[in-house]
């Protein structure tokens, strides 16, 4: 009879039967079409040219008037073999700021892929802040901290550009900049919607 009983172990959940958690099962995913594969990154070409064009020029101007050491051109840095980069032009004007404003910008558009894909898993996004509010909460913070920080830069740079900008209302930047952040969090939500729609 026991023999009997111990088969019924395998049908109950991981939970019950073994103390482990039951590990959700994956969505299958399809293929996508070739077409779609391409009109997908000839788009990321032309946009994405346009964003970073607007957001280094931008943005690598709000992180220069906040940390003027980021002036500093590329070739003038201690590293070996750097300084060839002044014999090329274009590459001698390179700065810090630019540096540190494509950086920025990447790690604001991974971001805002990441927020997008959490909130179209409301579930785990729920069970995530009941079962670790501390991280859940941290994470927030974290993510609150950089797309503030971007903004404010983003700002700086306008606000104090002498390209059109400087005798223009106050309202103007920060129009221009709620819309540069709308911008981003759309790439994002592309970004995501076009990873997601390969589940089946």
């Amino acid at each position: 009879m026991w023999d009997k009983l111990d088969s019924f172990e395998s049908v109950l959940p991981a939970e019950q039967s073994g103390g482990e958690r039951a590990v959700p099962e994956q969505p299958p995913r399809r293929r996508k079409p070739l077409k779609e594969v391409l009109q997908f990154w000839a788009l990321n070409a032309v946009l994405g040219s346009i964003i970073a064009v607007v957001y280094l020029s931008v943005g690598a101007a709000g992180i220069t008037e906040v940390l003027p050491i980021t002036q500093q051109r590329l070739h003038q840095l201690p590293i070996p073999a750097i300084e060839r980069l002044q014999n090329y032009s274009g590459w001698n004007r390179v700065s810090l700021a630019l540096i540190f404003a494509a950086g920025l910008c990447l790690a604001v558009s991974l971001l805002w892929i990441r927020i997008f894909a959490c909130l179209q898993d409301a579930g785990s996004l729920a069970r995530k802040r009941r079962d670790q509010p501390v991280l859940f909460y941290l994470h927030t913070f974290i993510c609150a901290t950089v797309i503030g920080v971007d903004s404010a830069l983003f700002f700086i740079g306008l606000s104090t550009s002498t390209v059109g900008w400087a005798d223009t209302p106050i309202y103007v930047p920060i129009l221009a900049t709620l819309l540069f952040t709308a911008s981003l969090a759309l790439w994002g939500s592309w970004h995501c919607d076009y990873k997601n729609s390969s589940k089946v």
